[in-house]
Parts: structure tokens; sequence; C-alpha cells
């Protein structure tokens, strides 16, 4: 199973020896094999790169953006029915028409870098910092923002000197808010120890913002709310892993895609954030069936059809639970294994935590939907699985087992080919409450598959790749 990460646990102010014990680690660049081929990575004397500043999360509340892009190699041409093409004729003869408000989407990958972190291949994307200022900047009417909690000043946790980028997003949100007239909302769970809102109640009480809090024990028995997602004038929009917290922008590794100029697919992405909106007001109940107005007509199977980046694209955006799921929206699940679905070379996964049962039960419970789909992907089409998965304090004994029985496979036949890395570093690359899957062409991702340390969750084939949180 692609676990959510474990829960947020608060840091008191107090608590700021954490370093090196609880915050990702970069491992020294060397030749990683074994039989069977699952490696733990111990580099505790080769950490240069420790921080207090990590907390791992809990995300039972999922999103899923789902976008295969139409780049094409040979070895599409006789695969039918798995490849972004045959989807793209598909929506045509489904009379999907390119819609005019969807011929300039444009996406860019962004990500946060650690202070003190390089990676050796110097690939890095544009930020998320500066992807939140954009929005910011465009902004001329609405800024709806989903998320856990906030802690975007140095004084929510302690003040650092790499805090200024939260500050600064925190204080451009408060101008947008105040002065520029731009009406936000914030949609996030409900308060605790370990989900903090003290900007989010500065921000009400100011008039800067309107604040919804979601109780998910109330709503549907158990959960939280994790998903990260900004809605910029229901025409931009940011989905990935970055908390509203300044660590998220300077100490954590962390992954997401900002869109920009998509009105037909940011109105969609919205319709999410509005179940979000409406299961905040007071005494609010997940209704049996959902109002017409929040369902969708595009999912797996009749996905939109969008020009992005200049490349004909079809997509659909995903979400679970099933219970804040309307009419026509596909579930994260069924989203994901479509997707593994579509791998006709290699599936590469990296995820904090990967183990075919549940973590957060009071009781021990097997769910063995993803990894029965991995062995079986690998067994029957020969498909090769490369695991890049965390192994630090916070990992359950229990993983260490689970994974060694899928390496035990890699070789049995001929064509199965299974690979674990477990890293002393923490991953976890984007599987949200906010789970965002982008699909790209092989070209585009040749840098995907290096180890680093991340608050990133990612599984991608020779033609799509997975983005969670």
């Amino acid at each position: 199973m692609l676990e959510p990460e474990a829960m947020d646990e608060g840091l008191d102010r107090s608590d700021l020896n954490l370093i090196g014990d609880r915050y990702p680690r970069q491992p020294d660049e060397r030749e990683i094999s074994a039989v069977p081929k699952l490696t733990i990575i111990d580099v505790e004397e080769q950490n240069k790169y420790k921080s207090s500043f990590y907390r791992p999360t809990c995300i039972p509340i999922l999103v899923t953006l789902v976008i295969l892009l139409v780049v094409f190699l040979p070895r599409f041409e006789n695969s039918i029915g798995t490849n972004p093409r045959e989807l793209w004729e598909a929506a045509r003869k489904s009379k999907l028409q390119l819609a005019e408000c969807n011929k300039m989407c444009k996406v860019t990958l962004v990500e946060s870098i650690p202070e003190g972190l390089e990676y050796p291949n110097k690939t890095v994307q544009p930020s998320v910092f500066h992807s939140w200022q954009e929005l910011i900047r465009r902004a001329e009417s609405s800024i709806d923002i989903a998320s856990f909690y906030w802690s975007l000043t140095g004084q929510d946790i302690i003040p650092h000197p790499s805090d200024w980028q939260g500050e600064e997003i925190y204080a451009s949100l408060m101008t947008a808010g105040l002065q520029r007239g731009i009406k936000i909302r914030v949609a996030q769970n409900k308060p605790s120890k370990s989900a903090l809102d003290e900007d989010t109640q500065k921000m009400q009480k100011l008039g800067a913002a309107e604040v919804r809090s979601l109780d998910f024990d109330r709503l549907i028995g158990a959960g939280i709310l994790h998903t990260k997602l900004w809605v910029v004038d229901k025409k931009h929009f940011f989905v990935g892993s970055a908390n509203m917290d300044w660590r998220s922008l300077t100490q954590v590794k962390e992954l997401g895609a900002a869109v920009y100029d998509c009105p037909c697919l940011a109105e969609d992405v919205a319709k999410i954030f509005d179940v979000y909106w409406s299961l905040g007001e007071e005494d609010a109940t997940v209704p049996k069936e959902w109002p017409t107005s929040y369902s969708t007509e595009f999912n797996h199977l009749n996905p939109m059809m969008i020009a992005l980046n200049g490349s004909d694209t079809v997509t659909y955006v995903a979400s679970s639970p099933p219970e804040l799921c309307p009419s026509g929206r596909t579930k994260d699940l069924d989203a994901i294994l479509d997707t593994m679905n579509r791998a006709n070379q290699y599936i590469d996964i990296a995820v904090m935590d990967y183990i075919p049962a549940m973590l957060y039960t009071p009781k021990h419970r097997y769910w063995p939907d993803i990894d029965d789909h991995v062995r079986r992907l690998a067994i029957d089409k020969g498909i090769k699985i490369r695991l890049l998965v965390s192994h630090w304090n916070h990992t359950p004994p229990a993983m260490i087992s689970f994974l060694k029985s899928l390496t035990d496979i890699s070789n049995a036949y001929p064509t199965v080919d299974v690979e674990v890395v477990c890293g002393s570093f923490i991953l976890k690359n984007v599987f949200p409450c906010l789970l965002l899957l982008l699909t790209f062409a092989e070209s585009l991702c040749g840098s995907c598959h290096q180890p680093r340390p991340s608050q990133n969750t990612f599984c991608s084939s020779q033609s799509q790749q997975i983005y969670g949180h």
C-alpha cells in the first residue's frame, strides 16, 4: 500500500533537538546493489544536511490530478488502450471538444529544496515559494486555499533565519485580503495541538480571510484534511505536498504543480474546494447524494481535453475518500490503479511508507489493493518495479518485512524485476489528502528517479507520473 505518512506530531517551542533524528538526510553518492534488491542505507555518519523542522504527516483525504501529455515513442503504437494518444482519440470520438478556455494552459513543476542541500545533477525546478508569490500576484478577485494547518510565521514554531519566505507569503496574503480587495477563503482541518491555526485566526479577526474548519471525526468517523490546494480566480491553481508552513518553503523537500491560465480545469478543481467549504459549515453533514453543482463530467473514462504547454493533453481530477466524491468524480484508488495499468515498461515509486496494511487503525488491518497490483504487473506483464522508500525513526518495523517479501519475487521468473532501496532520509513525495497525479512522457522525466530527502510521493512509468501528498 502506498500508505499516508505518519500523523503530524506537534513540536513544542522547546523541541529543537530533533536535528538528525527526524529530518531527511542526504546520502553520499555510491553504488547500491544487493540480492534480493532491498537496500537499507545508514547515512548517520555521512549526513551533512540536518534540520529540526520536519514533521511526519497523515493523509487520509486525497485529491488527484491526472495529466497525460501526448508525447509518443514508437513502442506505444502497439499498446492498445494504454497510451495518451488513444485517450485523446477516445475523447474526440465522444465529441468532447477542446474548449477555448483551455487552449493556453501552462503547468510548471515546482519544488522546495532544504537549505544546504544540493543535487549532484543540478536539476532544480522553480520554487514552491515563487509559485505561491505568482498566484497571489495574479489574483484579481479570489484565492481559495485548502490546507491541513498554518504556521507561516516564525513565531508559530520558532523564529529562524529561514522563516522569511513563509513570513513574506503570509504578509502578501494579508495585503491581498485587506488592501487589494481579494476574497480569500480558507478550508482547513479542525485545529489541534498538531494542526495550528494562529495564522488563520488572525486573518479572520482582521477581515483578511473567511475561514472554515473541517472535523472529519464528526463528518465521516475518522481522518483529517491534508489537502494542499490553491485556486485563484478559478483560472489558476496549485496542488502539491507543501503545507502552509514556512518550513515547507526552506527546510523540507516538497513537490507540486502550478497551473496557470486554465479556467476549465481550474473550475473542476474548484469543485473539490467547494466540497470542503460546504463541509466546514456549522453542523454540516456529508450528503447521501451531492447536489449536481458539485458533480463533474470529467474522469478517467471521459477525460478533459486541453492544450498544456502547447501539447494536446487529456486530464481529469480524482479525489478521496469516496464519501467526498460527487457524481462523476474518479476515486483516488481507481486513478492510481488505472495509471499503473498504463505502464508497459517500468513503474518507479518514491514514498515514505509502503506497507499493505492500515497504519492508523486500532488493530492491524490488511490492505493489499496496491501491493497486489504491483506484484501482478511485475509477474504478468514483466513491468520493472523500482521503489524508493524512507527508512528512519518512525518507519513501522513491519514495513521492512513486507518490502523483503516484495523483493523476494524478483527473478522468480526471468522477466520479474523488483528493486527496493530504503534510505534513512525522509521521502514524502506527494499521495494528499491531496494527491497529485501527473502523467508525463519519458523524455520529460529524466531526473525524476534520483533519491532525495523530500516530502513528496511519486510513482512514474515510461509515459506518466503520479505525484501526491
